[in-house]
């Protein structure tokens, strides 16, 4: 990702509580060098963009990316590749 795409990073991750698989997306941007906003979701009470960005399964982590998301953590691991 170069400079213009990597802006508007967003990661949605659940609030309390440790996910695996939200601790690999973080890794992953870390390891990379990319810059995002940290979004804490509550998993009890959805809100309108966690429900938007994943209608289907509802389920964290999510990233966002210039407006299109990103859900399930391997599949945004090969999105970040």
């Amino acid at each position: 990702m170069d400079g213009d795409q990597e802006q508007g990073l967003k990661l949605l991750v659940p609030r309390s509580g440790v996910s695996i698989y939200a601790i690999r997306v973080q890794m992953a941007l870390g390891i990379k060098g990319l810059a995002y906003d940290y979004l804490p979701e509550d998993p009890a009470c959805k809100s309108d963009l966690l429900l938007t960005s994943n209608p289907v399964h509802k389920t964290l982590p999510v990233l966002i990316h210039g407006g299109r998301p990103v859900c399930e953590s391997l599949i945004i691991m090969e999105y970040l590749d």
